[in-house]
């Protein structure tokens, strides 16, 4: 046992005398690990001694030498929970060690990754996200006060400095256990990528760790910055992955949410889009799956976003002249380039946000997209689509303000819905059991609300009909 320790402490005056001395281990003896065990300089490494390792962690010019742990993680593969079985939701939500993380009115979700220490991440959706004061959270947070009013919070703070778990135990005594246990703290990756966070030294936090990738985070920590504190909420929504589920059969989905309120939280309450008010006209619209959210409807935020000015482009392919501050610019969906172009074409004209307009009554409303994800990053305006009706538009209406109003309440979902309708085939064979389809899809759908959902239905049940005409070879004959 002496002989241990004595071995352990002149590793670490070894290790600590080469790294102040300046000179290079060899890829032989320091590499990365999944599981690290030792951070040097803000990045993970790990010491090889024979296969043994030696749980070394030095950040700055602090040497630790820290117990083994195991992770609480279990990376084994389970099958998604039975419909209706709760316990094995639970179960299930405790045992995952990654999901996806919505902030309230973003186009889309970040990808986060559990720490290999810590509590399982909040089943409370909508939790205010703060940055942490100051941003590495290396020592005591200077906005404690406003943490502890206004818990279960999210914390947001930037990967360096100190071990993730001296953040952990920073963050947890900032908040008090009772308030830390339904907390989160999220972390910012300081390179590509992201990983499960190791904390050795803090294996009893009573608090949830995760991390996001760098870029996702610093584009949520820029947004952060440009609203009122605690007006941007987020959740935590865990995810399971099986290759063949015994437990639902019906589905293909690979990975599905694992519990139902979770579920229930993504297809219906989140906000994808909204009302648009323009001219007289009252329509729904589906905000784009990249660039910013409506800046509007969030807490201590105006419920509608305002523009003052309206612009007509074409497909807005090319550079665009400058326009006014506070403009809207109205595209017709098509042309030949991708609806991120169009909207940086926009967004360097000095405009507002982009109205892309489906081209003609018949589309649906769906949500323009790009690829990859990460280049809608530098897109710093909304971007929304809207269905035909408000073409065409043949003149600037500069004397009309448009109004943007966020609403929650599935618009992606009930589209997804609709859409197969559009294929004659997905309709039933007889009339009246067509007309009962339309009417269960009415209530389903909420048609008194979004009558858009209702016109664009009617419309392809009117073509259905049309399709579906006895045809007789003599004219003559006539119906019956």
């Amino acid at each position: 046992f002496y002989l241990t320790i004595m071995f352990k402490v002149v590793a670490l005056f070894s290790v600590s005398v080469l790294l102040r001395s300046g000179v290079v281990l060899s890829s032989d003896d320091l590499f990365e690990s999944h599981l690290p065990e030792i951070q040097i300089l803000e990045q993970e490494k790990l010491i090889d001694d024979g296969g043994k390792y030696k749980n070394i962690f030095q950040v700055g010019d602090e040497l630790k030498l820290l117990p083994e742990v195991m992770s609480i993680l279990d990376f084994s593969p389970k099958d998604h929970a039975a419909p209706g079985d709760m316990v094995a939701e639970e179960k299930l939500r405790k045992a995952s060690h990654w999901g996806r993380f919505y902030v309230d009115g973003w186009p889309s979700n970040l990808q986060y990754l559990r720490a290999h220490f810590g509590l399982e991440t909040p089943k409370n959706h909508q939790m205010p996200i703060i940055l942490a004061d100051p941003w590495d959270a290396c020592t005591e947070l200077k906005n404690q006060e406003l943490l502890e009013s206004l818990a279960p919070v999210i914390i947001l703070a930037k990967r360096g400095t100190c071990t993730f778990g001296t953040k952990a135990n920073i963050t947890e005594r900032a908040l008090g256990i009772d308030k830390s246990k339904q907390s989160a703290l999220l972390l910012i990756n300081n390179e590509p990528g992201s990983m499960h966070a190791p904390g050795p030294d803090a294996h009893d936090v009573q608090l949830s760790i995760s991390m996001v990738s760098r870029d996702d985070g610093e584009y949520l920590a820029q947004h952060l910055r440009k609203r009122p504190i605690a007006a941007v909420n987020g959740s935590f929504v865990p995810i399971n992955c099986i290759d063949h589920s015994e437990t639902r059969s019906n589905s293909n989905n690979l990975c599905e949410v694992i519990s139902s309120k979770d579920r229930d939280f993504v297809d219906f309450h989140l906000i994808d889009g909204g009302f648009i008010k323009f001219a007289q006209r009252e329509d729904e619209y589906l905000l784009a799956n990249f660039g910013p959210a409506i800046p509007a409807g969030g807490k201590n935020e105006p419920k509608a976003f305002t523009l003052r000015h309206i612009h007509i482009a074409n497909t807005l392919c090319d550079p665009l002249s400058p326009v006014q501050p506070n403009t809207a610019i109205f595209i017709q969906r098509g042309g030949q380039c991708s609806f991120l172009d169009k909207a940086l074409h926009a967004q360097n004209a000095g405009a507002a946000a982009v109205i892309i307009v489906n081209a003609n009554a018949a589309d649906p409303l769906l949500r323009p997209s790009c690829h990859p994800r990460w280049a809608g990053f530098q897109l710093e305006i909304p971007v929304i689509l809207t269905s035909a009706n408000y073409l065409p538009l043949e003149q600037n209406y500069n004397d009309t303000f448009l109004t943007l109003e966020p609403f929650a309440g599935g618009h992606q979902q009930a589209w997804s819905r609709l859409e197969p309708f559009a294929n004659n085939n997905q309709w039933p064979r007889q009339k009246n059991d067509r007309i009962s389809l339309f009417h269960s899809l009415s209530l389903e759908l909420d048609f008194n609300t979004w009558p858009q959902r209702k016109k664009w239905l009617n419309a392809m049940l009117s073509l259905t009909e049309s399709l579906r005409q006895p045809r007789h070879p003599n004219p003559s004959v006539g119906d019956l």
